[in-house]
């Protein structure tokens, strides 16, 4: 058996005994470990929102763009569109997609205290009018790490503006950005959601068989909101409570975050990929050197040689030549040229003696007919 095979066997053999052995005998505890969220969960504010509704058997789907013009092959019946994500130049499509019976939920991202004019004069046909409210003194110097982490600033504005020192409203009622309020011409027309000081944070207005929700960013539907019983509650019945008639699915549209990385490295390096990263890398480099160095395997010796033994290739050259009647010919060409070298400086010296006879008789031929 190549004894390559061998080395790979016994080293797999022996590693297994260790784990086999760690496993049985290495005492195991356990401990609670808090680690930074996945990428995934980073770039998406909605992504608990997002499985939950799948592991009920919902559709869910996700844009980071919008458009008012592709409504007509939009399948979903609710639309959570957030405001950034479109410019609002033509609005026609959406009032007529709502009363064929669609959820169209406008979530107003009003960060930079700014409203896009054709977004407000969209809102001001349905009577509704946005506007913004400064944060909470202790917010105002707030650096760009915390506005990273805004909906978790937003879940303590709303603790500390709306509550009134009234810890059971702040737990019976779901969260919701306090920097956006909404101003409503008329009120019977609407389901209204108002804070502690009358503020109203959403307002819903019905329009044909659908429907136009209107509120902040739904602070109250993120990731790390959804554990209160009234966040799950409210998101529930904006999202899965209306499809499951029909069950024609949720789509989210959301701008892109800025800290996204859809690079083949970012996904590798994510949490939890780490381990089985280095052990594809310890295993690429042992069988690299097993491959290139000669302790190792390949290199160590090869069995097979590149060309057939001298003895051999002269026995089949001289049964070749005797098949052709030539064998005679060769050999005699062959003791030529073994002949030693004294014989050849014989010859040699038997040559110059010739040489030099035949010169003498030639001038003694050339004297005598001189003299003659």
């Amino acid at each position: 058996m190549d004894r390559r095979i061998i080395i790979a066997a016994v080293v797999i053999f022996i590693f297994a005994i260790l784990g086999f052995l760690a496993y049985n005998n290495l005492e195991i505890y356990q401990r609670k470990r808090y680690t930074a969220p996945s990428r995934e969960v980073s770039e998406n504010i909605y992504r608990a929102m997002e499985l939950w509704l799948k592991e009920t058997g919902h559709n869910v789907r996700s844009e980071t763009s919008f458009n008012s013009d592709r409504l007509k092959d939009i399948t979903e019946k609710v639309l959570i569109v957030q405001s950034t994500a479109y410019d609002w130049r033509t609005t026609d499509g959406i009032k007529q997609w709502i009363e064929n019976g669609g959820c169209f939920v406008l979530c107003l991202d009003l960060s930079n205290n700014f409203i896009n004019d054709n977004l407000s004069g969209f809102l001001s046909d349905f009577g509704i009018t946005a506007e913004y409210n400064q944060p909470l003194i202790s917010f105002l110097n707030r650096t760009q790490e915390d506005e990273e982490t805004e909906f978790l600033n937003d879940i303590t504005d709303n603790e500390n503006a709306d509550s009134v020192n009234d810890a059971s409203y702040v737990a019976e009622n779901p969260v919701f950005q306090t920097r956006v309020s909404l101003i409503i011409e008329n009120e019977e027309d609407f389901y209204l959601i108002k804070n502690n000081f009358d503020a109203i944070r959403l307002a819903e207005i019905k329009i044909g068989d659908g429907a136009l929700t209107v509120l902040g960013m739904p602070v109250f539907m993120y990731n790390y909101s959804l554990t209160r019983e009234s966040n799950a509650n409210l998101s529930w019945q904006l999202t899965g409570g209306r499809t499951d008639a029909d069950n024609r699915g949720i789509l989210f549209v959301r701008v892109q975050s800025r800290n996204a990385n859809n690079s083949v490295f970012a996904a590798v390096i994510e949490r939890g990929n780490l381990i089985p990263v280095l052990v594809s890398v310890i295993i690429l480099l042992i069988i690299g050197f097993w491959m290139v160095v000669p302790v190792f395997g390949l290199t160590l010796k090869e069995k097979t040689s590149v060309s057939r033994p001298i003895t051999d290739r002269f026995t089949a050259e001289i049964q070749f030549l005797k098949k052709h009647h030539s064998l005679d010919y060769y050999l005699n060409i062959y003791k030529s040229g073994q002949k030693s070298e004294d014989e050849n400086k014989k010859e040699k010296l038997y040559d110059y003696k010739e040489t030099v006879n035949d010169i003498k008789t030639a001038q003694e031929k050339i004297y005598g007919i001189r003299k003659s």
